[in-house]
């Protein structure tokens, strides 16, 4: 069920992006919805420039990494070693695939540089998708529903916060923001599933006659479950 859960929002990330992309493809100006979501965004938390160039900050290279090393040493202290490369590998690629794939390829602008998808908004949120991840699969470690589910929405919070803030400040469009959260969401989930079917294919090669000692992203031992489940 996870699983399917899981493939069906990378469907619909990967649709999502594809739409807004091909719709903004070459373009120079923002379109309706744009101008609509941007100027009322503007309209309300514009005058709060400096707030928001401090929040807009959590979104650049040296803080998301700080954020995904966090998670990655959590990671390794609680002897998950799939959840540990799910959080590296989904934030690097979710943000190769931003930043050196789709902006060259849908060549969209703002001001003098390219602008869709969000690098700000995609980095966020693939580590937003990793800490939603990792609390799903954390009650074999004791850790309360409620502090689980109130962690994954302050994450969420601030994943939403940083691409306000862009938008805010004029440095992005509001789809630009959409199709980053997109990338970040779906490259993030189908890291998941990719390391779940190889805990998959190592559970099967695993000896009959003795427990699988192999790790899953919910931690060591013979278990096997899928990595967000």
């Amino acid at each position: 069920r996870s699983r399917r859960r899981a493939g069906a929002i990378v469907t619909g990330c990967v649709a999502l992006t594809t739409l807004i992309g091909v719709l903004v493809s070459h373009r120079k100006r923002a379109g309706m919805v744009d101008k609509a979501v941007d100027h009322f965004v503007r309209g309300q938390i514009g005058m709060y420039r400096g707030a928001l160039t401090e929040i807009a900050r959590l979104g650049t290279a040296i803080p998301v990494i700080i954020l995904a090393a966090a998670l990655v040493v959590a990671c390794l202290m609680t002897r998950r070693w799939y959840g540990a490369v799910m959080v590296t590998v989904g934030t690097a690629a979710a943000s190769a695939v931003s930043e050196y794939l789709l902006k060259p390829l849908v060549a969209r602008h703002l001001g003098t540089g390219l602008s869709f998808p969000s690098g700000h908004a995609t980095g966020m949120f693939a580590l937003e998708t990793s800490l939603v991840v990792l609390l799903l699969t954390a009650p074999h470690l004791g850790v309360p529903r409620r502090l689980r589910v109130g962690l994954a929405l302050a994450g969420l919070l601030v994943a939403i916060a940083v691409p306000v803030a862009m938008v805010g400040l004029h440095h992005h469009y509001f789809s630009d923001t959409v199709g980053g959260a997109a990338v970040g969401t779906g490259v993030t989930l189908l890291t998941e599933l990719a390391l779940d079917a190889i805990a998959g294919w190592r559970a099967r090669k695993a000896p009959r006659n003795g427990p699988y000692t192999g790790t899953t992203a919910h931690g060591s031992g013979s278990e096997h479950a899928t990595v967000g489940a």
